[in-house]
């Protein structure tokens, strides 16, 4: 295959859902596309590396393509942030409901909120005359839906984001490593709320 070389350590992203029911990687062996794969250094951290790439990708689109962040912005990712009355330049909102409405609410004049995801299940309703009338923009992404129509830019951004945690500039908190018999003890701690911010299935002992 072009680009890579037979038993080189690779990270995927395994949730193409727009070529087929195969997406996913509760497996041993997963198969990804070419474009969804990037090339690790033989040294790299796969649990560092597998617990960052969904949301890094996500993250990156978001704010390079989608959001168009400037150095100047101001980026609320659904907390609180002081901007003397002006309004956040962008939102980006995962969990929806009525942080949502609130945060459309208070974007500035050219804002964009940006929404990757609605973990709450409340799909609250933003005003088509807010947006007109503030001249706000709302703009979805969904990683794993557009993932075979932009090969490129996500390849690109996974590129990037491994990148940015091979020259150790991604700060995130170590994921916690289970092997997979423990996979209905992580279940039930993200059921509950009660799991660690990131968690990897080691298959294998790596």
């Amino acid at each position: 295959m072009a680009g890579f070389r037979v038993g080189q350590p690779v990270a995927a992203l395994l949730n193409d859902f727009g070529r087929g029911p195969r997406a996913g990687g509760y497996a041993e062996v997963a198969v990804a596309h070419v474009t969804m794969a990037t090339a690790l250094p033989e040294d790299a951290d796969l649990a560092r590396v597998a617990a960052v790439l969904v949301n890094g990708v996500t993250a990156w689109i978001a704010l390079h393509h989608l959001a168009r962040l400037r150095v100047t912005d101001d980026v609320l990712v659904l907390g609180a942030e002081l901007t003397g009355g002006r309004g956040v330049d962008v939102v980006v909102d995962p969990v929806g409901g009525q942080l949502r409405t609130l945060a459309f609410d208070r974007l500035a004049a050219f804002g964009r909120l940006v929404v990757p995801g609605n973990a709450s299940g409340q799909d609250e309703p933003v005003s088509g005359d807010a947006a007109w009338l503030g001249t706000r923009q709302l703009i979805g992404f969904s990683l794993g839906g557009v993932a075979h129509l932009l090969p490129d830019q996500i390849s690109a951004a996974t590129t990037a984001v491994v990148d940015l945690l091979r020259r150790d500039v991604l700060r995130e908190p170590a994921p916690v490593i289970l092997p997979p018999d423990q996979v209905a003890d992580a279940h039930r701690a993200l059921e509950d709320r009660s799991a660690p911010a990131k968690t990897v299935l080691a298959i294998h002992g790596r």
